[in-house]
């Protein structure tokens, strides 16, 4: 389409002007050149660096589009399961249709959900974003097809009891959501859920960072992970340089006034980059501004022009995320470390690093910074956050706010 290749060829300039040298930036042209060549031709993108991880996402809005908090959900088909009968339109549209159709491909999923919030007037448009291009006949499950793993589940519903823009339905979907996973097998002894009521672990900025990290510990293949987050969702002006638009998406926890909002990039480095290769997490985020805010690389949209795509055969997959930036993946740093603990040698190391920043169009000047860097600070046996917060610093610093804009914050 006419606004992805746009956002496209800002990508490409972004990585023109990012260049140190002249060298470097003759080397950055003919690098842009030969990947929209490869993205004109047949439509085709060119091959990623993969996050290890099985992960999909179900949003209920593109980033750009409020979620609405349903009053009444038998309005839309769906009992009630709590007080004032409310819940949030993306999570009850999609229990909606897994009671219809238990096990539906993913795209039918989509259809069937957009056809739910369209019938009742909401005009949110509910995505689908994954770490590969899977494709959208894929039957939809929250359980790992390899099996033989743990299952585990994490719930935060906040309402806002008390606060400007208190909502209501947060505290049902979670209810719900539970009541769904745990009839898929997920053992309730592994599940965490955090309300704000007095009866559940507040959903606090801390609680739910700590909640990331009980989520993935010890993750391995054949592990079933979930997570549902049902509240407000927010964004934040870019503070790293990494955002096509300007902007951060972000959750909100019940105590974002003093502790601040949690953005996209500390969820993708604490759900996503963390898992091994063969472990599943399925998300579903009831929020605003929620299409992106896992930061995965590849995603559907299930609106007008995507369904027609699908329709016509000429959309398959799982697309690329344009607005995905593969620097977060030094994450890639993350496996080569990996590699290095589990005695690789400094050739295979060296190999595999090269190798994945091909792929990924990586800027050589700054590889060579990082890989001097990160040497000196493993001879000084500094911790690996340190070592991954000055890689992630070395990468960000020439850029800035593509956009340059500065909005206030505010929440939705």
């Amino acid at each position: 389409s006419t606004h992805r290749k746009g956002l496209r060829q800002h990508s490409a300039q972004s990585l023109i002007a990012s260049a140190s040298c002249l060298q470097c930036r003759v080397r950055k042209q003919d690098m842009v050149a030969e990947r929209e060549a490869k993205w004109t031709k047949d439509g085709q993108h060119p091959q990623q660096m993969e996050v290890p991880g099985d992960v999909i996402l179900i949003s209920g809005c593109s980033d750009e589009q409020t979620s609405a908090d349903v009053y009444n959900v038998e309005q839309i088909g769906h009992m009630a399961c709590g007080p004032g009968g409310a819940g949030g339109a993306c999570t009850t549209s999609l229990l909606l249709c897994l009671q219809k159709t238990p096990k539906p491909a993913m795209i039918d999923m989509l259809v069937e959900m957009r056809k739910v919030l369209k019938q009742k007037g909401y005009t949110q448009v509910p995505q689908l974003s994954g770490s590969h291009d899977i494709s959208l006949k894929t039957a939809f499950s929250v359980r790992n097809g390899g099996g033989g793993g743990k299952t585990r589940a994490l719930f935060v519903g906040i309402n806002y009891v008390g606060q400007k823009g208190e909502l209501r339905g947060c505290h049902n979907d979670v209810e719900t959501m539970k009541a769904y996973i745990a009839s898929q097998g997920y053992d309730e002894k592994n599940m965490r859920v955090l309300m704000d009521t007095k009866q559940h672990q507040q959903p606090t900025k801390d609680n739910i960072l700590a909640g990331f990290k009980w989520l993935v510990k010890d993750a391995k293949a054949g592990d079933s992970l979930f997570f549902h987050y049902s509240g407000h969702g927010s964004q934040l002006p870019d503070d790293n340089g990494d955002e096509a638009d300007g902007y951060d998406e972000t959750l909100v926890p019940v105590d974002y006034h003093r502790a601040g909002q949690i953005r996209d990039d500390t969820i993708f480095q604490e759900l996503v980059a963390v898992l091994p290769k063969g472990c599943k997490l399925t998300c579903v985020m009831d929020c605003c501004h929620s299409g992106t805010i896992m930061d995965l690389p590849y995603i559907f949209t299930a609106d007008n022009e995507g369904i027609s795509g699908y329709n016509s055969g000429k959309i398959n997959n799982l697309q690329q995320n344009p607005e995905f930036n593969w620097s977060k993946a030094a994450m890639v740093g993350l496996e080569l470390f990996k590699m290095y603990h589990q005695g690789a040698s400094g050739m295979q190391i060296a190999t595999r690093g090269v190798g994945l920043l091909n792929q990924a169009g990586f800027d050589w000047m700054k590889f060579l910074e990082i890989a001097v860097t990160v040497i000196l600070m493993l001879v000084a046996r500094r911790p690996f956050p340190d070592i991954m917060k000055a890689g992630q610093q070395i990468i960000a610093r020439p850029r800035a706010n593509p956009q340059g804009r500065k909005v206030p914050a505010k929440v939705n």
